[in-house]
């Protein structure tokens, strides 16, 4: 979709010169090649007025010739349209006096001048949108970006250098979905251009501006980094190639791999790496073989010392639970013991106090018998008395 300006009143413009292409598709699809009706010509008007725009931010020539191809198929679509029409001739620049003019004006039909400011923006563009990915996606950047440029081969210059979209799908490790999401996402920023061919995968893809490896701090900084790996090979290769410290493995060794535009020297140092790599890889092979068998022996043994433990462990449980056990049932057994003896006590006493109270219930009884048997006799003695008394009185 066009964008507008920051120009109040200014007309609306496109991106890139692959935004205008698509729409140019677009309205060849949708007007077609029958004569034009009023409404397909304001569309067209449209079209143009946006392509006219977008020249403010068309800086390289090749582009700037396509869209001026562009502005001037419509154009002369509109002009055939004019012509078809008898009743009705005029430049399509030049206001017309009739009111029911069927065709609008335009007020130039040359692409506008490239605005400077317009490359200012891209590039802040493009940094908004790289803060929004994720590390992973910022290397892939990186490793595109790397592609669009080729440094010298004795120089620390960089030169722009376009590339076809296959180009850049084959990176190693970057899936064809993947580089065609980045490489869009670059040319919607504005840093980057895409040329459309016969086919998606011949493409042509450049920077915006051969005036970006220098103005655009971010690539710059990418830059940078490449000319730190040139250093890095010249050093190694001043010391004839016996500084084994400094040679590349994993991701920092695929990376350098993918650079396009190394030099003898860093090849020689690429391969250096991937045999010393390979030979690493031999060695923790070797080492895997041989330590394999006395690793099993040690984990053999580990797992069986592991077992033992573990073993004596439960025992040792064991043993602490039924010595707690024990410990439990003696505390219970002298807790009975102890509840039956003074059981036993209580009962003694019981009996005692049984016993005295019986004797002395005993005693009473026999005290009684006692004073029965003194009632009784005492009786018994005045009952004699009584006749004594009587038997005297009677022989008185």
């Amino acid at each position: 979709m066009p964008e507008s300006q920051a120009v109040a009143g200014a007309p609306a413009r496109f991106a890139s010169l692959a935004e205008m292409q698509a729409g140019h598709a677009g309205l060849v699809k949708e007007v077609g090649n029958a004569p034009l009706a009023p409404e397909s010509r304001g569309r067209i008007v449209v079209f143009v007025r946006a392509a006219l725009a977008t020249g403010a931010v068309l800086d390289a020539k090749e582009d700037r010739v396509a869209a001026q191809g562009l502005i001037n198929f419509w154009t002369a679509r509109l002009t055939a349209s004019a012509a078809r029409d008898s009743t009705y001739r005029r430049d399509l620049t030049a206001p017309s006096a009739d009111p029911l003019d069927p065709l609008p004006v335009l007020d130039d039909t040359l692409l506008a001048e490239f605005d400077p400011s317009a490359l200012d923006q891209a590039q802040a563009d493009a940094d908004r949108w790289l803060a929004t990915l994720s590390d992973e996606d910022r290397r892939w950047i990186r490793r595109l970006l790397l592609r669009l440029v080729r440094l010298g081969e004795s120089s620390r210059d960089f030169a722009a250098t376009p590339t076809t979209r296959a180009g850049l799908r084959d990176i190693s490790g970057l899936s064809v979905e993947k580089a065609d999401e980045l490489i869009a996402g670059l040319s919607s920023s504005g840093v980057v251009r895409v040329t459309q061919g016969a086919t998606p995968r011949v493409d042509q893809v450049a920077l915006r501006s051969e005036s970006l490896p220098e103005s655009w701090a971010t690539l710059r900084g990418m830059l940078d980094e490449r000319l730190k790996f040139r250093d890095a090979v010249e050093a190694w290769d001043a010391g004839h190639g016996t500084g084994k410290d400094v040679l590349l493995k994993g991701d920092a060794l695929n990376e350098a791999r993918d650079y396009h535009d190394r030099n003898e020297t860093e090849r020689k140092f690429v391969e250096a790496s991937r045999r010393e790599e390979w030979r690493e890889s031999q060695r923790n092979r070797t080492l895997l073989y041989v330590g394999a068998p006395l690793l099993i022996v040690a984990l053999v043994g580990w797992t069986t010392s592991a077992v033992n433990i573990r073993e004596a462990r439960t025992n040792a449980a064991e043993a602490r639970r039924f010595a707690n056990k024990a410990e439990q049932e003696k505390a219970t057994a002298l807790t009975e013991t102890r509840r039956a003896v003074e059981q036993t006590a209580r009962a003694n006493q019981e009996m005692a106090r049984a016993t005295a109270e019986k004797a002395k219930a005993d005693a009473g009884l026999a005290a009684l018998k006692e004073r029965q048997h003194l009632t009784e006799a005492t009786s018994i003695v005045r009952q004699g008395l009584r006749i004594d008394f009587a038997l005297e009185e009677v022989a008185l």
